[in-house]
């Protein structure tokens, strides 16, 4: 499927902290899930990093003979793991002339269902899918299970139970699968300089321009464990700018997605969203 690409965006603070253990494991559990499904996406890991890190190119270098892997470097010289700037980095200047991006995650292995929001973008059903509606993270102990056990990660899926706490925090986080050429002549994601936030902005900008060409699957998803990341400290910082010029709210208690937001008026944010400079390599080329 050389039409496809698969985007995974991964950042290495320090390869010897557990944090990283962890992101590099999901990382293999990714590929080892990508080879039982036969998968044949083009798969494109970005790292944001100071220097290559030399667990993911090692892991790559176990899996290229395998799967369709290719590994790029934005030089980071930051403690921020910027999730939009990287997708936006990728789709600018790394990836080929593939037609359809799926933006994942590096803790979220693809399931079975993945085909079919890939078929209903292909055939312009749907511009923008979420291929989850519920997405259980698992615990460290459920993960650790995960790496010592041969088990069927699309079984241990669909077992949990869909309630409503279990709602993603938005459509665009985690995964999202696209037609790249609607994305790109709509704007690519709006770069918030950090992690956290610039989901709930894409959900905006998408009800504005594509309500009735977005649509989330019924399936169910899991995350696998990782320590919470330097890149979170400033997200309350974040959350305020996105409440305030969008009018996205999440708080903890959120029951649904978007229970307490007021979405903005496109005039309030569609002039810093067209005039944003994206997917800019140099842009944490210093401290």
């Amino acid at each position: 499927m050389s039409d496809i690409a698969y985007i995974i965006p991964i950042k290495i603070n320090d390869e010897d902290n557990i944090e990283n253990t962890y992101r590099i494991n999901n990382l293999e559990q990714i590929f080892k899930h990508c080879l039982k499904q036969s998968i044949k996406f083009n798969i494109y890991i970005t790292e944001t990093n100071v220097v290559k890190s030399s667990a993911i190119i090692n892991l790559i270098n176990n899996y290229k003979s395998k799967l369709n892997l290719n590994y790029n470097l934005i030089i980071n010289k930051t403690q921020e793991f910027d999730r939009a700037h990287t997708f936006n980095c990728t789709i600018k200047h790394f990836i080929d002339n593939e037609e359809i991006l799926i933006m994942g995650d590096c803790d979220i292995p693809l399931y079975k269902n993945i085909f079919q929001s890939i078929k209903k973008i292909r055939d312009k059903k749907y511009y923008f899918i979420s291929p989850y509606n519920f997405i259980e993270k698992l615990s460290m102990n459920q993960t650790n299970f995960i790496y010592k056990n041969n088990i069927c990660l699309d079984e241990i899926a669909s077992n949990f139970q869909k309630t409503p706490d279990k709602n993603p925090y938005s459509f665009s986080g985690g995964i999202l699968v696209v037609n790249r050429l609607i994305f790109e002549k709509m704007g690519l994601w709006f770069e918030i300089n950090g992690y956290g936030g610039e989901d709930r902005i894409l959900d905006v900008i998408l009800e504005y321009n594509f309500k009735e060409k977005t649509l989330r699957e019924t399936s169910n998803y899991i995350h696998l464990w990782h320590p919470e990341s330097p890149s979170i400290k400033n997200i309350g910082k974040r959350l305020n700018f996105v409440n305030k010029f969008f009018g996205c709210k999440w708080t903890p208690n959120s029951k649904s997605m978007h229970q307490y937001c007021n979405h903005k008026s496109h005039d309030i944010w569609e002039i810093l969203y067209k005039t944003q400079k994206k997917g800019d390599l140099n842009k944490y080329n210093k401290k």
